[in-house]
């Protein structure tokens, strides 16, 4: 993020070390529920008091609610830590469980990346890799050059080019 870029360029002009950690990258897809990155924002969020973890696993705050993203800088520079808040902004309103079109918010919290996934990111790499399946299960010229012209292949390429979601019900 380029807020985040910008604070590590103004600490280290300080004589500090800091280093921007971007919200969607690197994520380490290989574990079994996936998507989980260097550093967790929405914890280091809750703990600098910013906010709470709610129910949709996403950090709310009494500004915003759910509706912001996160990015952080790790630094040495020696900063204030804010107290954590211990309101909970959910209050029970489970309106996010009640929103999610696939059920993937159980009403105890707990969401279920996978199933959230499929919904959310369906240009993600779960679908480019069933496509791409499908397109060497394909067999003929012409029908390869159908193929090409699924209108998924496009929205693979927009997908990769702004880092879309599809859905933000929970939101």
């Amino acid at each position: 993020s380029r807020g985040a870029h910008q604070i590590a360029f103004f600490l280290e002009g300080q004589g500090y070390l800091a280093a921007p950690v971007c919200p969607d990258t690197p994520i380490d897809m290989r574990r079994p529920v996936a998507l989980f990155g260097d550093l967790s924002h929405k914890h280091a969020a809750q703990e600098a008091g910013l906010g709470r973890i709610g129910t949709s696993s996403l950090l709310v705050t009494p500004q915003f609610g759910p509706r912001l993203r996160l990015a952080s800088v790790v630094t040495d520079a020696p900063l204030e830590p804010g107290a954590r808040l211990e309101d909970d902004f959910c209050r029970g309103c489970r309106a996010c469980v009640a929103a999610c079109p696939v059920g993937a918010i159980p009403e105890e919290g707990n969401l279920d990346k996978v199933k959230c996934l499929r919904t959310c990111m369906p240009a993600g790499v779960g679908g480019l890799i069933r496509f791409l399946r499908e397109f060497v299960e394909t067999e003929g010229k012409e029908e390869r050059l159908k193929k090409l012209r699924d209108p998924r292949l496009l929205e693979f390429h927009q997908y990769t080019r702004t880092g879309g979601y599809a859905c933000a019900a929970c939101i």
